[in-house]
């Protein structure tokens, strides 16, 4: 009988024992997780300890302290130093292609009375800056409308006039004509558009811009797509029905060089800008007439 005690008693201290080590464990654990809480030391420290809705309560007095069991550390919104930032650079050149923003362009226009009394004007102009469309090429349109402003009676840019398929970028006109008699293109611009643009107004300037650019490079597709379209009978020679001038115009490639940055204010004039003019006729007529001495 004594000997069944024993047994009993020898059970009874290895299950106590057992699950002396696993609290011991779970509260290791804890302390791990939670910085600044410390599992029982001795077995008189575990007296007060209970598991309430998976958390490890001890009590050490009248003090209850809890720890949960599976603590996750609230993540942090701070990023550590790596010695690598930099601010963000408010300047022009640095502005990339995916921000989109509005610009204040101002020009200067001089205006005489009658009385030979001179004014000068400062006119301002609102531009967006849409996503994923260069500076240059806004900048470039703000150029056009500075260096043509004084010429024409109105200046526009982006401005719809009822065209069904093209907006022009930057547009003119005179007196109280409804034909703008001044259309600007900045960037890139297919042959189809601007024979198209030449057929529709025959008696205005088109200007096409670009910049960072040889200006014969994209000067010489216009002319061959011509050629072409004149050689398989598809264009009238441009004698009988174009009045205007088609003009093109090429800008450094840092545009921004000619804005003050604070103010908006465009300084620039043609002599900044490379330019040459399409004479559609004499090209066409070169043409015919070597056509004609091939077929003697």
């Amino acid at each position: 009988m004594i000997r069944g005690i024993d047994k009993v008693h020898a059970v009874g201290v290895w299950v106590f024992a057992s699950i002396y080590h696993v609290f011991l464990c779970v509260s290791l654990v804890s302390s791990l997780l939670r910085p600044g809480m410390s599992p029982p030391r001795h077995r008189s420290d575990m007296s007060g300890l209970t598991v309430r809705n998976g958390c490890c309560c001890w009590q050490f007095g009248s003090c209850i302290t809890t720890t949960p069991l599976y603590h996750h550390p609230p993540r942090s919104a701070a990023r550590r130093w790596n010695g690598n930032y930099q601010h963000v650079s408010r300047k022009w050149k640095d502005i990339s292609k995916s921000k989109k923003m509005w610009l204040n362009v101002t020009t200067t226009t001089t205006t005489t009375s009658g009385t030979a009394t001179t004014v000068t004007t400062a006119v301002t102009m609102l531009l967006e800056k849409k996503r994923m469309e260069s500076l240059q090429h806004v900048l470039t349109k703000a150029v056009l409308w500075k260096l043509f402003y004084d010429d024409y009676d109105r200046m526009d840019i982006e401005c719809d006039i009822g065209d069904p398929d093209y907006l022009p970028d930057v547009v003119g006109w005179k007196g109280m004509d409804p034909s703008p008699l001044f259309w600007g293109e900045s960037g890139r611009m297919k042959p189809q558009k601007a024979l198209d643009l030449m057929q529709r107004y025959p008696h205005a300037r088109i200007v096409h811009c670009r910049w960072g650019m040889d200006i014969d490079t994209f000067a010489r597709p216009m002319l061959e797509f011509l050629l072409q379209q004149h050689e398989e009978g598809r264009l009238d020679h441009p004698g009988n029905w174009w009045h205007g001038t088609f003009t093109f115009a090429s800008l450094p490639q840092d545009v921004w060089r000619f804005f003050d940055e604070e103010t908006g204010e465009i300084s620039v004039t043609k002599e900044d800008l490379e330019w040459k003019d399409l004479d559609i006729n004499a090209v066409l007529t070169v043409s015919e007439l070597s056509n004609k001495t091939d077929d003697r």
